[in-house]
């Protein structure tokens, strides 16, 4: 359980530092960049979704912050990925690296078209 909270964390701050790149990217100055990630963070930290918004709920129950502080144990909904059934635990890694890689594509395009 420790390996797998530990691979979570990390794929987290991974995919944050990919983001934080992108926007940087994006908004042209830092301090947009940084500032947009701090509100993201702060709402995932203090924000409520209501759970009769499934997809959003779910989608929030994802995000790194929260998958990590387990606040959302008593509320555990199960992800359907490839015919099998996967906690938030299980499921967020794979959403990590993948749109860990969708976010490095975009940025790639982005930087090579802006400075080439």
């Amino acid at each position: 359980m420790l390996l797998l909270h530990t691979l979570v964390f990390i794929l987290g701050c991974v995919l944050t530092g990919i983001l934080t790149m992108l926007l940087s990217l994006l908004f042209d100055r830092s301090m947009g960049a940084a500032g947009t990630i701090f509100a993201i963070i702060l709402f995932d930290l203090f924000g409520n979704v209501p759970t009769s918004m499934r997809m959003l709920s779910q989608l929030r129950y994802l995000t790194p912050i929260t998958v990590l502080l387990n606040t959302n144990v008593p509320d555990m909904r199960l992800t359907k990925i490839f015919s099998r059934y996967l906690i938030s635990f299980q499921t967020a890694p794979i959403l990590y690296v993948l749109l860990g890689m969708i976010l490095i594509i975009i940025t790639v395009r982005i930087f090579r078209r802006r400075y080439r």
